[in-house]
Parts: structure tokens; sequence; C-alpha cells
């Protein structure tokens, strides 16, 4: 996939059609997919596939980004809106229409999990990409997991919000909608656990304060929640001679 470098050259171009580009690109790489279940050869399903992979979801992030460079300037709100604006007309049409649409989103996370079953039938899994497929679904489910989170918490504990639903989504819709996309996420984050690599406890962990944060306070599940993320986080935190302290802090405060 080229489309990445080209996509960042595009903040004057406007005839360049990304969405084409890949469309086409995706279908190439269904046909490879197709060919090796008929063939029942799997060995498409390796690192460099993956990498292909992972850069798609680069380009849908740089798309996401695109024109954006204003809104961390020290502005007001109104001038950001009016950046916002000035940016999104400079924006080309195949840019917005992908941001527009889930579409491309949808396509990764479907094709990513397809590898993911693919690489969890086989007898000898390849440890350390299973690991990393395993990583980036928990990420992408954490990922939407944000939205329906701040919306259960702003409608929970902001006493000055006075609105009954934001998005479409009440309170208890937002909840459990939260709460199985952080259970989703936190599946795919236990298979990612590496002995060796701290991070990967440090990312559950946190993952599991999140979802505890959801439920109702001082429940038996937000406990349970809240018990394990500490004791991945002591362990952590021994570890690497106090690098997640002030975590630890939080959630002990909790």
């Amino acid at each position: 996939m080229h489309q990445l470098g080209e996509l960042k050259e595009l903040k004057h171009t406007k005839s360049y059609d990304l969405e084409k580009d890949l469309a086409r690109a995706l279908s190439a790489f269904e046909k490879a997919e197709t060919s090796s279940e008929i063939q029942d050869n799997f060995q498409l399903y390796n690192e460099e596939t993956f990498e292909t992979i992972k850069l798609f979801d680069e380009i849908l992030e740089v798309v996401d980004n695109f024109g954006k460079s204003n809104l961390d300037n020290d502005s007001d709100e109104e001038e950001e809106d009016k950046d916002v604006q000035e940016e999104d007309s400079n924006v080309p049409e195949s840019i917005q229409n992908i941001r527009e649409s889930d579409e491309f989103n949808q396509w990764w996370r479907d094709h990513v999990i397809k590898f993911y079953k693919v690489l969890q039938k086989q007898d000898k899994k390849p440890e350390k990409l299973y690991k990393t497929v395993c990583f980036n679904l928990g990420q992408s489910y954490l990922k939407e997991a944000e939205e329906p989170a701040n919306i259960f918490t702003t409608l929970k504990y902001d006493d000055s919000f006075t609105d009954s639903e934001i998005n479409g989504l009440d309170e208890a819709t937002a909840q459990a909608i939260g709460i199985e996309l952080f259970q989703t996420a936190i599946n795919y984050l236990r298979q990612s656990w590496d002995d060796e690599d701290v991070s990967t406890w440090v990312n559950l962990s946190e993952s599991l304060i999140s979802l505890g944060n959801l439920h109702e306070l001082e429940s038996e599940d937000q406990t349970k929640c809240y018990a394990e993320a500490e004791k991945i986080l002591v362990r952590a935190n021994n570890v690497t001679n106090g690098k997640y302290k002030d975590i630890l802090d939080n959630l002990l405060e909790e």
C-alpha cells in the first residue's frame, strides 16, 4: 500500500480519490483471502500480511486527523470552531466520505478478527504474531468504548448536565454498551499478555479500571475489576521500580 505517503501530501489536492484507491486495495486483499481459503493454505496469515493490515489502520488514523493541525493551538472555543471549518473546506471529498462512513473501520476489524480466528485454529500458533493481533483488537474495542463510557459518566455524575440523552444514548444504554465493549477488549488483552512485556500487564489493568468505572459504585462487579487491576499494577510497579506508582495510587483512592 502506497496510499499512506500520498495521503500526507493531499493538503491542497482534491482530485485524488483515496476512497476508490483503498477500495481497490481491499478488494485485492479479499481475493487473496478467498484464494487461501479455497486452497486450504493459510500461509497468507503471517507477520508481513498483518503489517499491511496495520498500515491500513494507520491510513484511517491519518484520514481521521487530516486537516486538524490547528486544533492543538491555544485558542478559545469559537476560534477552534472557525479553524475546523476552514480546515474542512480544504479536505478532499474522498477523505470526507471515508470519515463519515464506518465501512473502512468495520472492514479493518472484521478482517483482523478473521486473522485472529485463523491463527487460533493453528496447532502451533506463532505466539508473537498472535499476541500482536490480540493487542490490536483489544485497542480497537477500547477506542470504541470511549464514547459510551464518556456519555455514561456525564449523565451519571455531571449534575450541571440536564439532558437525559447524548447522541441518542441514555445513561443505562451507554453503560451497557460501554461494559460490553470493555469486556470484549479485555478478553483480547488477556490473550496479548506477555510475561516479558510489562506494558501488556498495564494495558490490561487500565482496561479493568475503565470497566470498573462503568459498574455501580462499590458493587461486586466494580470491586472485582479494581481488585484484579490493583494486583496487576502492584506486580508491574514492583518489577519497574515504581514506574506505575501514580496509576496505582489513583486506583487505591477510588
